[in-house]
């Protein structure tokens, strides 16, 4: 087990040297949180990349969970397809459901 603590700066540090591969800190539990970031006003999990994934979960239930409200400052895509395409499509059944309401409406009125 490995523990830190500092007033300021980092209390534990783990890095690989640029261009190799490898892992700066790694966290393994059998039954329990493997990592876990608490902060009082801070973030408390930050991902950062240059050229990857920020924040990569995976998992055998949920690849990510999250409680409370969540800000997206970029795009969203679900399966590969914008949101707003999804958002497209959605209106467009709207109004095709709408359109079949007032013809299934407007025979029934004809057919009394």
């Amino acid at each position: 087990a490995v523990e830190g603590t500092t007033s300021s700066g980092i209390a534990i540090y783990g890095g690989v040297d640029a261009g190799a591969r490898g892992r700066g800190v790694v966290g393994v539990s059998g039954s329990s949180t493997a990592i876990e970031g608490n902060s009082t006003s801070g973030d408390a999990v930050y991902g950062v990349s240059k050229s990857g994934i920020g924040v990569h979960g995976k998992g055998g239930h949920l690849g990510g969970y999250f409680e409370g409200n969540v800000q997206i400052t970029g795009d969203l895509s679900i399966q590969g397809v914008s949101i707003q395409a999804w958002l497209q499509r959605i209106i467009t059944l709207e109004n095709r459901a709408n359109t079949l309401q007032s013809d299934v409406n407007a025979l029934e009125n004809r057919n009394g």
